[in-house]
């Protein structure tokens, strides 16, 4: 294991705009961390009993990877649905399944 720092990992994106009229490309690693977080979240309160480490093996995952993801099932609604925003047209299906039913309302 080498602990060499990897800034590619720990990047941070500046979008700058012009007014509301803001396109974007969808991110789609931000799109899949939401759908694990809720995955897990849902994992993790099914009345199924199961606990981080339960929750870590069913998703081949480990503990640690668990517990920080499940921070983002938190996220304010507003929040997640502007991340899922861009993606919901190109990429249906992606979205956590609470984001999706969002998005069937007129």
């Amino acid at each position: 294991m080498s602990n060499r720092y990897d800034a590619a990992r720990d990047r941070t994106r500046i979008v700058l705009t012009d007014g509301p009229n803001i396109s974007r490309e969808p991110d789609g690693a931000l799109i899949d961390l939401l759908r694990r977080a809720h995955l897990y979240l849902g994992q993790h309160t099914d009345g199924a009993n199961r606990g981080l480490t339960d929750v870590a093996m069913l998703n081949g995952t480990n503990t640690s990877e668990v517990s920080r993801l499940l921070l983002f099932a938190f996220l304010a609604p507003k929040v997640a649905v502007s991340i899922v925003a861009a993606c919901w047209h190109s990429c249906p299906g992606r979205a956590p399944a609470p984001l999706q039913r969002r998005r069937r309302l007129p």
